[in-house]
């Protein structure tokens, strides 16, 4: 496959000399982009906004004009930012008349990716600022909901709020040159797990930053002159894509940089509190505070999130709050009969967003386990269907001569099923069950689970099964690794001791038990018992409050 192909120019500042742009210079260096861009056969032309210095309405429509005309001789689809000029006496209409193309937030697919035009307003207050629209940041979060392909997010405003410092414009202006709200634009950015590259304009300087694995480039301006005087820089980029993401810029301000392309919902291991807040946090466990430095929370489902189709009171607050203030949320649950994009789905249902890779089910974690073992290993499986579709995924293969069998409860598995698991066995299969619950809590009364199934497989080969779920330690570390979370930072919450608090406690994670789900014998003590998640919930703002203080005060 050929790589996508984009051709940049950002801030031309058509228009008078002004402070360090070469204004005057722009229509020309603009016609040496645009042959540029031709001969080089770019799937996409965007201009990055700042077409203009401003005068006023009429001089910029007219100078807007001037540079709209250039535009004319493109010949690959283009698209065009809002830059701040641009909008300080024109309005987005008058833009989108002179230039024949949207200005609003849109996207559109192309050569495979999503491209995102994120219009943001870029009106700038003397004082404030950029300020950002709410309605803004709810259109982006949405807009990369609704895509599975691989998203570029071009903007006016570069979304990493850098350090200016060095830079003509914005050293002594930072505020100008960054939107304040940039950490809740970069959280929307990596929770949507798709977008692999930001590229912006408006600093007038070439610049890298790479934060959770999402490349933010900013393109210098076409007129620039501050750090190439006294000439213009000239400068417009290239970047393709193909195996990673090599990004050019030419002119008198070159620079050359190929990026690994971001895996789908890859994030790096959070970064750690601040020191002082550290040694408080240390101080105040010391001092009985169990919930001081969670930054990662992990859920049993059935009975502590919801009971059959009902969610428990007070667990989408708790949920928001936790999403509110950045903490890494997933859960874990032994109940291998449906993948984790169905429990997402049944919550998502219930007001609580929890997506798929954020969900660990025993069945999951038993593909993950064999799969470890060997290249393409040969497996029978006696479960659900569920089941057998979390092996597949992970590269097994069905197989009459196995070396593992792999074996949960299923309503509708025939005693044939067992019978040839038994014959498996005894001919030197591994036995592994995906969770030790010999029974299961429904509405209608107790249904019979995987450790049932174990248990006859067990008594009629003489074998002993490998087991993966909960209270096993191996589930907990896969779903440690895929959060990106270390265990002293991570809370489990759940309302069976013998599986929840056991294994979270084994696997060196704090527990909480919930005591409003199954009975307890308190022969096993969790870190915490709370009778409910509203009040864990008012346990956590608590925390939280303290932790601010501290930090305040270490400030």
């Amino acid at each position: 496959m050929s790589a996508f192909k984009l051709a940049l120019v950002a801030d031309i500042h058509h228009g008078a000399e002004k402070l360090t742009k070469k204004g005057t210079e722009a229509l020309g260096l603009l016609d040496l982009f645009i042959k540029f861009a031709n001969d080089y056969g770019a799937d996409l032309v965007v201009d990055l906004g700042d077409r203009i210095s401003d005068v006023d309405r009429e001089t910029d429509r007219e100078l807007t004009g001037e540079v709209a005309a250039a535009f004319q001789r493109v010949s690959a689809p283009r698209r065009h930012l809002v830059g701040n000029h641009d909008v300080e006496f024109m309005t987005v209409t008058d833009g989108e008349e002179l230039l024949g193309v949207p200005l609003t937030n849109h996207s559109l697919d192309l050569g495979g990716y999503h491209l995102v035009f994120w219009q943001a307003d870029t009106h700038v207050d003397i004082d404030d600022g950029f300020i950002l629209q709410t309605s803004d940041l709810d259109w982006l979060a949405d807009d990369l909901g609704r895509s599975d392909l691989p998203s570029i997010v071009f903007s006016h405003v570069p979304l990493d709020a850098a350090s200016m410092a060095g830079n003509f414009y914005f050293e002594a202006n930072p505020r100008h040159a960054a939107y304040d709200e940039s950490h809740a634009i970069q959280k929307v950015l990596r929770e949507a797990g798709n977008v692999i590259l930001c590229v912006a304009g408006h600093v007038h300087w070439n610049k890298v930053n790479v934060i959770d694995g999402i490349p933010y480039l900013s393109l210098q301006s076409l007129t620039e002159s501050f750090t190439t005087a006294p000439a213009a820089a000239a400068a417009w980029a290239t970047i393709e894509i193909g195996d990673d993401i090599h990004w050019r810029v030419h002119g008198a301000d070159p620079l050359e940089i190929r990026l690994p392309l971001r895996r789908p919902k890859h994030r790096w291991t959070p970064p750690l509190p601040s020191f002082h807040s550290r040694r408080a946090r240390l101080a105040r466990q010391r001092e009985g505070d169990p919930l001081a430095g969670v930054r990662g929370v992990l859920f049993d489902l059935d009975g502590v999130v919801y009971r059959g189709d009902e969610v428990v009171p007070g667990a989408t607050a708790f949920f928001d709050y936790l999403s509110e203030t950045d903490r890494v949320v997933g859960a874990i649950t032994n109940n291998a009969r449906h993948r984790a994009a169905d429990y997402s789905a049944k919550l998502a249902g219930m007001g609580i967003r929890l997506p798929p890779e954020r969900i660990f089910t025993s069945g999951w974690a038993a593909a993950r386990h064999i799969a470890a073992q060997s290249e393409r290993p040969a497996v029978f499986v006696a479960g659900s269907d569920a089941l057998g579709e979390e092996l597949r995924a992970a590269g097994t293969v069905a197989s009459d001569t196995p070396d593992f069998v792999v074996a949960s409860f299923d309503h509708d598995m025939p005693l044939s099923v067992l019978s040839t698991a038994v014959k498996h066995v005894r001919s030197g299969a591994c036995l592994v069950v995906t969770n030790p619950d010999r029974t299961l809590p429904t509405p209608s009364g107790l249904e019979p689970e995987s450790g049932a199934v174990a248990a006859f497989l067990e008594a009629a080969t003489s074998e002993t099964a490998t087991i993966i779920g909960k209270p096993m330690r191996t589930i907990f570390d896969l779903a440690l690794a895929g959060l990106g979370l270390l265990a002293e930072e991570t809370l489990m919450i759940g309302d069976t001791p013998e599986t929840d608090i056991k294994g979270g406690n084994g696997a060196r994670l704090r527990t909480v038990l919930v005591e409003s789900g199954n009975p307890d014998d308190g022969s096993i003590e969790p870190t915490l018992r709370m009778p409910d998640l509203t009040a864990l919930h008012d346990a956590f703002r608590g925390t939280d409050t303290t932790e601010r203080n501290d930090q305040d005060a270490a400030s």
